[in-house]
């Protein structure tokens, strides 16, 4: 399946003009330093970690005082009070007075009249 993808992204970006080449090795790679898992078994054995760890595990990374950390609170309420719809609040459409019109510059005051 992934191979059929591949094929269809490298067909895709031939059409689109682009040339690609398939790096398969990359020199000096296994040697830089600071690389975690440089062979084949310390991958493995963290993918064996990785695929035995629960939801219990994930959690314990995470410091307490973290910002990634759960902070929920529980607050009993219905929708509408969620919502808003509860206020009072709505919208309403009011004519402007005559005195906000007084303080339009000209130039504003002549599309209005335009536009009536």
């Amino acid at each position: 399946m992934e191979m059929h993808f591949s094929r269809k992204r490298q067909r895709f970006l031939v059409n689109q003009g682009y040339s690609y080449k398939v790096i398969t090795e990359l020199e000096g790679f296994h040697d830089e330093e600071g690389i975690l898992y440089r062979n084949k078994q310390e991958q493995l054995r963290l993918l064996a970690q990785v695929m035995q760890a629960g939801d219990q595990d994930e959690d314990e990374g995470i410091p307490s005082d973290s910002p990634f950390a759960m902070k929920t609170h529980k607050r009993i309420g219905n929708a509408a009070s969620l919502s808003g719809a509860d206020t009072g609040d709505m919208y309403a459409e009011m004519r402007r007075s005559v005195k906000s019109d007084m303080n339009r510059h000209p130039l504003f005051k002549r599309f209005k009249a335009i536009g009536k």
